[in-house]
C-alpha cells in the first residue's frame, strides 16, 4: 500500500513558503512529520503522512532556558512566566535549571538516546516516548498530557507498547538537513477495535534532580486509527532541520 500524504494543500503551500522564506534569511525552519502504519496478518492495511504541528509551551520553554541560561520560574502555565508542567499536572518553576531531555539511560549519565531516558522508552512504558490516545479534543498549545492515553496492557481498550527502535539519524549533504526518525510499535491484543485519535511525543526531562514525564507535542489524527484486534501499529516522528550554510 502506498502511504498516503493527508496535509492539506493549503497548509503544506504555507509551510514550505516559510522554510523557503528561513533559508533565504538564514534562519533555520525545524519541520515535524507524523507517519501511521497499520498492518494485520503481514499485511498494510492503512499507511498516511502528515505534519506534526503541535509542539508545546513545554518544547518552547525548554528552548528557550537552554539558550538563555534563564532558570524556570513562576507558578502559573501560560505565557510570561517560564515553567513546565509535568503530565501529571505539576507545574515546575522554582528557580533551577532543567533538561527537557533528560540524558539518563536506566538512571546512567551521559546517553540521550538509550531506552529508559529522553524520547525513547523501554518496552511497557509510557514514561517517555511515542504514547497514542483516543480523545480528539483540539490541539492546544497549553496542553501537557493527551487527553485520554491508551494504557499498557493486553485487556479492552489498552495496547501493547514495544521498546522503542533506535533513532534513525540522517544527514543530506545536498540539502544540508540533519533529519532523525523517533519510531515505536504499538500492537493490539485487547480482543477488539481501538480507535487511536490523538499521538504525543513525552520525554523524559532533568529538572533539579527529578526526571518528571514532560509532553512537548500532541496531534490529534487525521484520519484516525481504527486498529484491528491483532493489529500493529507503527508510529514515526521524523524531525527534520535545513541548515543555511
Amino acid at each position: 500500500m502506498t502511504c498516503k500524504y493527508t496535509e492539506p494543500k493549503k497548509s503544506e503551500r504555507e509551510y514550505r513558503e516559510m522554510a523557503k522564506l528561513g533559508l533565504e534569511l538564514g534562519i533555520p525552519v525545524p519541520e515535524c512529520f507524523l507517519e501511521m502504519e497499520v498492518t494485520l496478518k503481514g499485511k498494510t492495511i492503512h499507511h498516511h503522512k502528515q505534519r506534526s504541528h503541535s509542539w508545546t509551551r513545554n518544547a518552547y520553554n525548554g528552548l528557550f532556558t537552554q539558550l538563555t541560561a534563564k532558570n524556570y520560574s513562576g507558578a502559573t502555565f501560560e505565557g510570561g512566566v517560564l515553567t513546565m508542567k509535568y503530565t501529571n499536572g505539576t507545574i515546575y518553576g522554582n528557580n533551577y535549571a532543567g533538561h527537557i531531555v533528560s540524558g539518563i539511560s536506566n538512571f546512567a549519565p551521559g546517553d540521550s538516546e538509550g531506552l529508559g531516558s529522553s524520547y525513547r522508552a523501554d518496552t511497557g512504558s509510557l514514561a517517555a516516548g511515542i504514547v497514542a490516545g483516543s480523545g480528539n479534543a483540539v490541539e492546544d498549545f497549553n496542553g501537557f498530557a493527551l487527553q485520554t492515553p491508551i494504557t499498557e496492557g493486553a485487556s479492552s481498550g489498552k495496547l501493547n507498547y514495544s521498546a522503542h527502535l533506535t533513532n534513525v539519524k540522517s544527514w543530506d549533504a545536498g540539502t544540508k538537513t540533519w533529519s532523525v526518525a523517533i519510531a515505536r510499535y504499538m500492537n493490539n491484543n485487547s480482543g477488539g477495535i481501538i480507535t487511536v485519535r490523538e499521538i504525543a511525543q513525552y520525554t523524559r526531562g532533568m529538572i533539579y534532580g527529578q526526571f518528571p514525564t514532560l509532553m512537548v507535542g500532541r496531534d490529534v489524527l487525521a484520519p484516525e486509527i481504527a486498529l484491528p484486534n491483532a493489529g500493529q501499529l507503527k508510529v514515526t516522528y521524523t524531525i527534520a532541520l535545513t541548515y543555511p550554510v
